[in-house]
């Protein structure tokens, strides 16, 4: 079954929800918007399980202050419960001065749980030309 119009507006939700939790170093809110088995790789790391909130703090600790991160240009596919969205992630420096720290290419997996749709997979890829500065991503 493809997905709905309802689907697709519900995960470009999850994902802003998530880069507002992000922004605001909220641990707990966006833990909340991945599945039990969900984890991020690529230029950060979080593994599943009972060391996800803890490496998700690292990750913001990394990030020094604070940090906007946009959802740009979104490609979502799947049919389903499950669907992948590609992305571009500009990240922004809130605090400090007005600049932009990193360009990323974005590529989630969700799953839908009980009605809910959550992050099962959230890869980044920070583009090669940026010389960040962003924890353990720069």
């Amino acid at each position: 079954m493809p997905l709905t119009a309802d689907d697709r507006l519900a995960i470009l939700d999850v994902l802003a929800r998530a880069n507002w939790a992000a922004d605001a170093k909220d641990v707990e809110e966006l833990a909340d918007h991945y599945a039990p088995d969900g984890q991020i790789s690529g230029a950060f790391q979080a593994q599943a399980g009972d060391g996800f909130r803890g490496d998700l703090r690292r990750i913001f600790d990394g990030e020094g202050s604070l940090k906007r991160h946009l959802l740009a240009n979104p490609v979502i596919e799947g049919d389903g419960d499950r669907a992948q969205v590609t992305w571009l992630m500009p990240v922004f420096e809130g605090e400090t001065e007005p600049a932009l720290v990193a360009t990323c290419k974005v590529t989630d997996e969700l799953r839908r749980e009980n009605g809910r749709w959550l992050i099962v997979h959230h890869r980044v890829e920070i583009d090669p030309s940026m010389t960040i500065d962003v924890g353990q991503g720069g």
